[in-house]
């Protein structure tokens, strides 16, 4: 007999949320997820799974109602996936999380207009190409974030670019 899946409603989770009660609770979802209620009445996302057939883990996906009740089954069945071609779901889920929390330097956002824009709408993107490559990165060190581009513009204007 195969094992009940989405047995959880978000109608059930807002009853859930922000209750206090006596114990810490889990409410199964099936195939591995579950609702784990605090004591002061916080839920987190919980995939519990055994590795070789080893101890039980416990993988956090995150806190409802920031993770919806979609985005913990979406995040279930790839841990699924990653248990059935024999990875450890926590160390896979750490890689990408660490990877989406990457800061985007300024040369991966030069190189992403490059690509998206510059090479359909430049004519002369090579020529700026070269310049980048000679005189804008050797100058730019290594700027975390791309968002802070007051650190760039004088380092812009000092580079003579068409």
């Amino acid at each position: 007999m195969a094992a009940e899946l989405n047995k959880l409603s978000d109608k059930k989770l807002r009853t859930l949320h922000g209750k206090e009660r006596g114990n810490i609770e889990f409410f199964a979802d099936g195939a591995g997820l579950s609702a784990k209620a605090s004591k002061a009445g916080g839920i987190s996302w919980v995939f519990t799974y055994r590795l070789d057939g080893k101890k039980l883990n416990r993988l956090t996906i995150g806190r409802y109602p920031d993770v919806s009740l979609k985005q913990a089954r979406e995040a279930r069945d790839k841990c699924r996936s990653w248990l059935a071609s024999g990875k450890d779901p926590k160390l896979q889920f750490n890689l990408v999380m660490q990877e989406s929390l990457k800061p985007v330097t300024a040369k991966d956002a030069i190189e992403y207009w490059i690509k998206h824009y510059g090479r359909e709408n430049r004519v002369n993107i090579d020529t700026l190409i070269l310049q980048e490559e000679r005189e804008f990165y050797p100058r730019l060190r290594d700027y975390r974030n791309a968002g802070h581009f007051h650190h760039y513009r004088g380092l812009r204007h000092s580079v003579n670019f068409p």
